[in-house]
């Protein structure tokens, strides 16, 4: 991916939402920062979604009161039909902006589809639903069933038919359920789509669906912006009911959604901090927003072992020790202990500060590996890492490595002195100030520098 800056300015628009200073550019992941912006009929500025590549290879920081989640944002790209307008008058009580998309919605409009009045905002491209259910099946692999809550008149969830055995049509309003009876026949899926007066929230499935799928009721024009606290304030109680019901979730918003409004609203939730952002474009027009938690997310382990350990300058070296962090604490743990660091590093140069970071991050993990009783620490996933036993002559060790610039760990330790690196013990002050001495005057840099690290 081409590393120059979409936008040559001080600070970078992401999106409507987000800004990241220049200098954090080559930094990986870049932190974003929220901006405020005024109502904007996309998510993301024409110059950057005309290129594609918004986000690519990049796994996000973004924090919400005492929780960070790591979150993607990932493109699809989707080339619908143009139909052209018929003579047919559009009655007045559908908005033009829909009328015109009634056959992008439902391709066999005219063979007597049904869309009541209060409908039209909520359906989604017909060519977008089956992007949608092709995706889901990709993900998760043969669906057996799929719950789908204000499915409306049922755009989404005949697409979802056609590719999974039992697709559960949730609706509480009768009007649209009765549409959705009739549209289902005409796409003849009547075998594999149910139809089902309700609410989630007072719902409870004879059989748990491997996947929920919600799609707000926000009717509101398409300029303007989706304020969750405002449109959809019930959307901690669906997350959490869902996930007592499946262990993926899906929700399919308009394009002007805030992600970090989303994010905001799980602060208070027990969930994985795994969020993924599917924008949906229509022939470069984005169209919807698809967030994803739970099992349906997709990110790489690696990608994420390679952001936590550039965020508190870690390098290459350290990369078997973050895998066996996250293996043993899992993701959301990590991140706390994460969280933590950054809290207590303040008012430091940038170098220092990845430095007392670094140092703080390896220091929390082996203190709760300890309070844990796990038992002896295997210091080889601190390769490249110098662990420093301190003992009787302890401090005065300590004090030459800073005056070296060498990073280390210091941990409680026996009667004497002892320094691991690289695997290779030293025992002694003599012995560990000969080494020192050595690695002072060797051409090559110190391999166990804070430079050496952090320029992994």
């Amino acid at each position: 991916m081409d590393k120059k800056p979409f936008i040559q300015q001080h600070k970078r628009v992401f999106c409507c939402c987000f800004t990241a200073d220049e200098e954090d550019y080559d930094s990986k992941p870049v932190t974003l920062k929220r901006i405020d912006s005024e109502i904007s009929p996309s998510i993301l500025e024409p110059a950057i979604y005309a290129s594609k590549i918004f986000a690519v290879d990049k796994i996000y920081f973004l924090n919400s009161g005492q929780h960070k989640f790591l979150v993607s944002f990932r493109h699809i790209i989707v080339e619908s039909t143009s139909y052209p307008l018929t003579t047919q008058d559009n009655p007045n009580n559908i908005p033009e902006e829909y009328w015109k998309e009634r056959y992008r919605i439902f391709s066999r409009y005219d063979e007597g589809i049904q869309i009541c009045e209060n409908a039209w905002a909520g359906e989604i491209l017909e060519k977008i639903g089956k992007i949608i259910a092709r995706q889901l099946v990709s993900r998760l692999g043969a669906i057996q069933t799929c719950l789908v809550c204000m499915s409306g008149v049922g755009s989404l969830a005949i697409q979802l038919s056609k590719t999974m055995k039992k697709v559960i049509a949730l609706e509480d309003d009768e009007t649209q359920l009765e549409c959705l009876y009739k549209n289902r026949e005409i796409y003849e899926v009547n075998d594999f789509l149910y139809p089902i007066h309700g609410n989630l929230l007072s719902y409870s499935p004879d059989n748990i669906p491997e996947i929920i799928i919600i799609i707000p009721k926000i009717n509101i024009p398409k300029s303007v912006q989706v304020s969750l606290s405002n449109h959809f304030p019930e959307l901690a109680n669906y997350v959490e009911k869902s996930l007592s019901l499946s262990k993926s979730l899906v929700f399919i918003f308009p394009p002007t959604l805030d992600p970090y409004d989303f994010i905001d609203s799980l602060k208070d939730l027990d969930i994985d901090p795994l969020v993924e952002f599917l924008l949906i474009f229509d022939n470069n027009h984005l169209k919807n927003i698809v967030c994803l938690i739970g099992k349906v997310v997709i990110l790489n382990l690696p990608d994420i072992v390679n952001s936590i350990l550039s965020r508190i300058g870690l390098g290459s070296k350290q990369r078997e020790f973050m895998f066996k962090t996250i293996e043993e604490f899992g993701i959301k743990k990590t991140l706390h202990i994460l969280e933590d660091v950054e809290k207590d590093v303040v008012n430091v140069s940038a170098i220092d500060k990845l430095k007392t970071k670094s140092r703080k991050f390896v220091e929390n993990v082996l203190k709760i590996h300890k309070s844990c009783g796990s038992g002896k620490i295997d210091n080889a996933y601190l390769d490249g890492i110098t662990v420093l036993y301190k003992g009787k002559d302890g401090d005065d060790v300590a004090r030459i490595m800073e005056e070296m610039n060498i990073f280390f760990i210091e941990l409680d330790g026996s009667q004497e002195t002892v320094v691991e690196i690289d695997s290779m013990v030293l025992k002694g002050y003599d012995e560990i100030v000969q080494y020192l001495e050595y690695m002072r005057i060797k051409d090559s840099p110190n391999k166990n520098s804070l430079f050496a690290l952090i320029g992994s």
